[in-house]
């Protein structure tokens, strides 16, 4: 991991204990003082597993510990199976020791199968009876299921079906939306402004708090891509209190 991780300098020297930058003297960050169970723990679900994965990949003395955290994590939050297995894979390839928890695969293989066979039951049952309203609420479950088992690009597709059973404009919105936030976990920009864009150019007028939930997604897609002025002009424009 690199100094900038902790808020020092990227110019400061890896051999020595404190360097003179720019006349200033900088001690040169250690690990000795940070407790990451500590600061995951301010985390939690996805984002929690997200976050022990950028550090376990990037910051080789805690690569470990952060893929430990990583699966326990992913066994007391999620069914994702495929996720547990390659964090299981990356901590084995370093060297550290982790069983596969059997009783947890077979259980959440169990409750997936299940899981996905009620949805789909529910979707066919509403495409039969034509009943709208149900066919949307069933593809929107199913879609969900499946960001829960890690197939983002699976559940975006669900969600692009669901667009047949829409019947009204905040039908649409509610879909973009959702759309707009797997695509933030894909780390697809591009996507998520242009669901957003989709949202804006719908509706004339918009709710405080969805203002303030695109105006999110627009920091984070443009922070993704480098937009920096774009950045600091849409945190100007928040309004906290409606987040």
């Amino acid at each position: 991991m690199n100094s900038d991780d902790f808020g020092g300098s990227a110019s400061m020297s890896r051999t020595g204990a404190s360097d003179e930058y720019h006349g200033t003297m900088f001690a040169k960050p250690t690990l000795e003082q940070f407790s990451l169970s500590q600061y995951l723990s301010e985390y939690q679900g996805r984002v929690k597993i997200r976050r022990a994965l950028y550090l376990g990949e990037r910051c080789p003395e805690l690569s470990i510990e952060s893929y430990h955290i990583a699966l326990e994590e992913i066994k007391s939050s999620t069914t994702d199976i495929s996720l547990y297995e390659s964090v299981l894979k990356s901590l084995e390839q370093l060297g550290g020791a982790a069983a596969s928890d059997a009783g947890w695969v077979g259980s959440a293989r169990k409750t997936n199968n299940s899981a996905y066979d009620l949805l789909s039951a529910e979707l066919n049952k509403a495409k039969q009876q034509h009943i709208k309203k149900d066919g949307l609420r069933a593809q929107e479950s199913l879609a969900q299921h499946k960001v829960r088992l890690g197939n983002l690009n699976e559940a975006l597709r669900t969600l692009q079906d669901a667009r047949d059973y829409c019947s009204s404009i905040d039908d649409q919105v509610n879909l973009a939306l959702t759309s707009a936030w797997i695509s933030q976990m894909m780390g697809k920009w591009l996507q998520v402004n242009s669901y957003v864009q989709r949202v804006v150019s719908t509706l004339s007028t918009l709710p405080p708090k969805m203002t303030a939930e695109i105006k999110v997604l627009q920091i984070q897609a443009d922070f993704g891509e480098g937009r920096w002025s774009a950045v600091v002009n849409n945190v100007r424009g928040l309004v906290y209190d409606e987040i």
